[in-house]
């Protein structure tokens, strides 16, 4: 049993076969220059169009200094400009912290000192007679950080995860070949850019050949937010699970996959959606675990969905107080380890070193202590129990009543 939950179920940390995510993306482009790649209201881009755009902003941003370890603030709004400038930082060796421009002027300024951001774009770049070529950047690795998101703070102090390359290309190659993504897919992103499920749609897309379709207007939910879907036709989206619960089951014919997370599934409500003839897919994963590392595709049978099993390049440990594997059934805390483990917290030391600890199993390395009760069931799934402290979820969003109060 202890092989089984260790090893067979646990996951295999099998990787992406290095790389970044950006080499993946320009193999799209190389591969169907004209496919399309980019939706938002009436604006179509293809790969090859975007490439052009994207590497032209590229090189305005390395004009201003930015390079590897450079945090470069984004407050903008989900636009086809947010989606360019998200890969140019990408391509000109930088990370990008997503700022949502609705939120507090205190709360942004406490975001860009965490981060130790160096340059913030928060409006559209004129980047015309700059290069369309890929600009000439040496020494990146999949250690280097991609992206910096925050989470509430338990202490008041929201704390920023950053996040490495390795991480997103891994997620990206799992979850195309987890959820059926390729050319012809149309993945819809219908949350916030701040969160890091935005992230995911915008990998999910364009590493798989498919079409990122961009939502519109924040907050859609029900009728509306069916609408936009049957506009898009979109054909995969990720949803929490109290916007799902909104949205008409027999709107939006096209759409083929649901992810659905951020909260518990009631079983009613997989049973809806899975009678329905969709694919309903539950992903798991913290911020510090890059978007996801369980999924699971749901049978409808009422009860409540297990988190499904690790993605590929993952591995889940279910531990008791002294980290050692719990039995079948039995409940314990659940750590991560693989290439989707964040780099820490930026700035943040000491958090660092009480989240992300050494593994004791295989070869080493680091795994993240989540704060997730969890146990396996016998099926090799874990089931979700509680939480180890009074973290919240409210609407997929991670809420620390510490830093409300």
């Amino acid at each position: 049993e202890r092989l089984r939950v260790l090893g067979e179920w646990g996951g295999v940390v099998g990787g992406s076969s290095g790389g970044l995510f950006v080499e993946l993306f320009e193999g799209r482009v190389a591969a169907a220059p004209d496919a399309l790649a980019v939706v938002c209201g009436g604006v179509e881009l293809s790969y090859g169009e975007l490439n052009a755009w994207v590497n032209r902003v590229a090189h305005w941003l390395v004009e201003r200094g930015v390079g590897r370890e450079c945090v470069v603030g984004l407050k903008l709004p989900r636009s086809v400009e947010l989606v360019v400038l998200e890969l140019a930082v990408w391509k000109a060796g930088g990370a990008f912290l997503p700022v949502d421009p609705v939120y507090p002027e205190d709360r942004v300024a406490l975001m860009l000192e965490g981060a130790g951001v160096g340059l913030v774009v928060d409006g559209p770049v004129v980047a015309e007679g700059y290069p369309e070529g890929n600009p000439v950047m040496g020494g990146r690795g999949v250690l280097d950080a991609a992206y910096v998101i925050f989470t509430s703070g338990s202490t008041g102090r929201p704390k920023g995860v950053v996040v490495s390359h390795g991480g997103v290309v891994g997620f990206a190659r799992a979850h195309a070949e987890a959820l059926g993504l390729g050319a012809g897919s149309r993945v819809f992103q219908a949350v916030s850019p701040s969160f890091d499920v935005a992230v995911g749609d915008v990998v999910m897309a364009l590493g798989s050949g498919g079409a990122l379709v961009l939502g519109g207007a924040e907050g859609l939910v029900g009728d509306e937010l069916a609408l936009a879907l049957e506009v898009g036709g979109a054909t995969h989206v990720a949803l929490p699970v109290s916007v799902l619960a909104s949205l008409p089951v027999g709107r939006a014919p096209e759409l083929a996959c649901v992810v659905v997370g951020g909260e518990v599934c009631p079983g009613e409500l997989a049973r809806r959606w899975v009678s329905s003839g969709r694919r309903l897919v539950v992903g798991y994963g913290p911020t510090e675990t890059t978007v996801s590392v369980t999924c699971g595709a749901v049978d409808g049978d009422g009860g409540v969905p297990s988190l499904g099993r690790p993605i590929d390049g993952v591995g889940c440990f279910v531990l008791d107080g002294w980290l050692r594997p719990v039995p079948v059934g039995v409940v314990g805390e659940l750590y991560v380890v693989g290439e989707g483990v964040a780099r820490g917290y930026a700035g943040r030391a000491g958090l660092t070193a009480e989240r992300f600890v050494a593994c004791p199993f295989g070869e080493g390395g680091r795994m993240y202590r989540t704060g997730d009760l969890v146990r396996w069931r016998r099926d090799g799934r874990l089931e979700f129990v509680g939480r180890a402290d009074e973290q919240v979820k409210v609407r997929g969003f991670r809420i620390e009543p510490g830093e409300i109060e």
